[in-house]
């Protein structure tokens, strides 16, 4: 599936998913076929190969972060891959200078990147001990990636 995906899926046979009143961006135009909360997955216990979200996750504070990477890996079946893409919000704030481009101010941590993400989410949560981290990259003028397989 692919979280919070704004019309613009990572694959074009991934399951879209948003919230309930749907995108709230127009980055794509691919229908959305399921609507929820990214904190409340409307599927059973690992029953899903995949969980993908770009830009999400920074909608919330690390507390917060820990719980919805808690909720993702609950849905995901043993060996399947949770992947996130998300701002270095740093870069990202040079980034908006640099450009004139208005910064999103439903971005909750300063220091977010992905050395935070893993200090303060994936070790503070535990889940070290539930994933292995397969690749994970800085890329582009201001993004990060990570790809965890679930154990």
């Amino acid at each position: 599936i692919d979280i919070g995906y704004g019309g613009d899926p990572i694959v074009p046979w991934a399951v879209c998913c948003d919230m309930e009143a749907g995108s709230y961006t127009n980055v794509g135009t691919a229908p959305q076929h399921l609507g929820f909360d990214a904190g409340k997955l409307p599927f059973k216990d690992r029953t899903l190969s995949g969980v993908f979200n770009s830009h999400l996750i920074e909608d919330w504070d690390y507390s917060g972060q820990i719980a919805l990477v808690g909720e993702w890996l609950r849905v995901l079946r043993y060996g399947g891959k949770l992947m996130i893409l998300a701002p270095d919000q740093q870069r990202f704030l040079a980034h908006c200078a640099a450009t004139g481009q208005s910064v999103n101010d439903n971005h909750k941590e300063a220091d977010f990147s992905l050395a935070t993400f893993k200090r303060r989410v994936l070790k503070v949560g535990n889940y070290h001990s539930r994933v292995r981290v397969i690749a994970e990259t800085n890329f582009g003028d201001y993004s990060w990636g990570i790809i965890m397989e679930k154990l």
